[in-house]
C-alpha cells in the first residue's frame, strides 16, 4: 500500500473516532439535563407550590450539571442553541424563587423540548466528519 493511502485511512479512521466521540458526549450530557428536567416536571405536577425548598433544590442540581457541562456543549453545539438552554434555566430559576407556577411549567416544557430537540440534531453523519 501506498504512504497517501495509509495516510488517508489513518486520517479517516480518526475522523470516525472523534465523531463517535462528539455523539457519545453530546448524548451523555444532554440526557443528564433531559432527565433532571423530566424530574423536576413529574415532581411540579403534584404540587402547586414551586417555591419549595425541595424544589428548588432541584432546580439547583439542574443549573449546577448545566454549567458543569455547557462549556463543552458549546464546543460541540451552536452556541445560540446553547444560550436557549441557559436562558431558560435562568428563567426557571427566577419562576421558582417569585412562585410563577404557570410560567415554571412553562419553561421546564421548553427545557425538556430542547434537550430532546438536540438529540436528533447531533446525530453522527457524514456532514459532521467533513
Amino acid at each position: 500500500m501506498s504512504k497517501r493511502l495509509i495516510s488517508v485511512l489513518v486520517i479517516l479512521a480518526l475522523l470516525t473516532l472523534a465523531c463517535i466521540w462528539e455523539q457519545i458526549s453530546v448524548d451523555k450530557y444532554l440526557n443528564d439535563i433531559y432527565n433532571q428536567a423530566l424530574a423536576i416536571e413529574n415532581y411540579v405536577d403534584d404540587i402547586t407550590d414551586v417555591n419549595a425548598p425541595e424544589l428548588q433544590a432541584m432546580v439547583e442540581r439542574l443549573e449546577a450539571s448545566w454549567d458543569k457541562h455547557e462549556s463543552m456543549l458549546c464546543f460541540l453545539i451552536n452556541h445560540k442553541d446553547i444560550s436557549d438552554i441557559s436562558t431558560e434555566i435562568t428563567r426557571l430559576k427566577s419562576y421558582s424563587e417569585t412562585n410563577q407556577e404557570q410560567d415554571f411549567k412553562a419553561s421546564i416544557k421548553v427545557i425538556i423540548h430542547y434537550t430532546d430537540a438536540y438529540h436528533h440534531v447531533m446525530g453522527i453523519s457524514l456532514q459532521n466528519l467533513i
